[in-house]
């Protein structure tokens, strides 16, 4: 198979919403690539909090939702790109914002290189 440098990859990550609680929980691993797309869905029972981890507030997705986060493409698909929405190596979490836990699963997925 060929690849391309500039060829857009996507690091999905997925936690089911049984298992979620007050306080952070890692979604997944660490992602691989530079993101420059972000795309929560959801389809939990339960409005969750997603940090990415910096230093700015989580998303905060209500049940049964979804959010898109990040705006255009650049076409150098650098790994510290400053127009990347988020930096490769990033650790997603996600957490209730109160609550218990309900059912269904959380989903995110990053589209970048």
């Amino acid at each position: 198979m060929l690849t391309s440098p500039n060829m857009l990859v996507r690091n999905i990550r997925t936690i089911a919403g049984s298992s979620l609680t007050t306080s952070y929980q890692n979604v997944g691993v660490v992602t691989t690539i530079s993101g420059y797309k972000m795309c929560i869905v959801n389809a939990t029972t339960t409005d969750v909090q997603v940090s990415d981890g910096s230093a700015s507030d989580a998303f905060y997705v209500p049940a049964g939702s979804s959010i898109s986060v990040g705006e255009g493409l650049s076409g150098s698909g650098r790994e510290m790109d400053t127009k990347a929405s988020f930096m490769k190596g990033i650790q997603l979490q996600a957490k209730l914002p109160s609550g218990s836990a309900g059912t269904g699963t959380l989903v995110i997925t990053v589209i970048g290189y």
